[in-house]
């Protein structure tokens, strides 16, 4: 599309109860004794960031649909609260050890559409798996019987746009912590955007993604003739809409590099090293986040880890410069959508 982003509507009447419930069902930073709740975790093999803010979601929702409290509980590969913050509910309260794990939203069965959650009588469970082959999408666990006992009324008001209630739950969990407002100024900075006109904010994913293959090859065409499609995306915005400046984000520097030399007044970078999880680790050392520190530690070095922090600091500054961009063009990537649901 080329119409800038409009102002998302304003949270539903009924979020309001779930706030109260969660708010009053912890205290002094845990939650209370026999209090339902259901904890979104992270150890390791999560997906990208993402594919994680959107499990995030799902498992929100899926909460709010099953009257639990909602947790996460996310250290791999480095604590969550480092670049989130709670916004309206305490998702990082205390709480005990002894939850039973369930695979709530894979598909199964004819109707490949299952979302179990144990009963009252179970007061702990917690989700490791909701994004990915064969897992529910946001619609699906709103159309399953656990959210539909919830409230018909509600869920069927909201079936259908994905978008804004993705959108809901990201402004209920989620600030961006200081250190990640920081360093997106400095790269903002360092990008010599200017503060004074709106930006477009592009993102590129590279590798394997569907919207960079070939890479070598693009990258050569694009230096040679300007036509590469996410250039020729961000010169309409600018002819429709008067756009003066673009930030290129992406996982990696070269094709950074190759849109910045088509057009490098209106094309900004910042330089980065971005920790991307799911292509910055071999198979075997996603198992968890003990095996992730220790193997690293091993193959890179000690150095090194203090490099992988500083690159995923670095991930999440370029998500918050894409929440912050008038307009996004974006790739086939999570991320992309993710920056897209959670704009103001």
């Amino acid at each position: 599309t080329t119409e800038p982003r409009k102002v998302k509507a304003p949270l539903p009447d009924w979020f309001q109860s779930y706030l109260r419930f969660h708010r009053d069902s912890i205290e002094d930073g845990r939650i209370k004794d026999g209090v339902p709740f259901l904890v979104y975790q992270c150890y390791g093999g999560c997906a990208g960031l993402g594919g994680r803010i959107k499990a995030m979601i799902k498992s929100f929702y899926a909460a709010v649909c099953s009257k639990r409290v909602f947790l996460i509980d996310s250290p791999f590969p480095f604590p969550l609260d480092e670049y989130f913050t709670p916004n309206m509910i305490q998702w990082n309260a205390s709480f005990p050890n002894n939850t039973i794990q369930v695979p709530i939203f894979v598909r199964m069965g004819a109707e490949k559409n299952n979302l179990t959650v144990p009963q009252h009588d179970q007061v702990g469970v917690r989700i490791s798996k909701a994004h990915g082959k064969n897992i529910l999408d946001l619609n699906q666990v709103l159309g399953t019987q656990v959210c539909s006992a919830y409230s018909r009324q509600k869920v069927d008001k909201l079936r259908g746009n994905e978008q804004q209630l993705y959108h809901w739950g990201s402004r209920v969990l989620f600030h961006f912590s200081d250190q990640v407002k920081a360093r997106a100024d400095e790269l903002k900075h360092n990008a010599t955007l200017s503060p004074l006109a709106p930006y477009v904010g592009l993102h590129l994913r590279t590798g394997a993604g569907d919207t960079w293959k070939e890479e070598a090859g693009r990258l050569r065409k694009a230096k040679q003739d300007g036509h590469d499609p996410f250039v020729q995306c961000f010169r309409l915005f600018r002819d429709i809409h008067g756009f003066s400046q673009a930030y290129v984000a992406a996982d990696n520097n070269e094709p950074k590099d190759s849109l910045h030399q088509i057009d490098p007044r209106m094309l900004k970078i910042a330089k980065v090293e971005t920790f991307h999880i799911d292509k910055s680790l071999s198979k075997n050392t996603t198992a968890g986040m003990a095996d992730f520190r220790g193997t690293w530690e091993n193959n890179h070095g000690r150095a090194s880890m203090v490099t992988a922090r500083s690159g995923t600091l670095d991930l999440f500054a370029e998500l918050k410069m894409l929440v912050d961009a008038e307009c996004l063009i974006m790739s086939k990537s999570s991320l992309s959508y993710a920056a897209h649901f959670m704009a103001p």
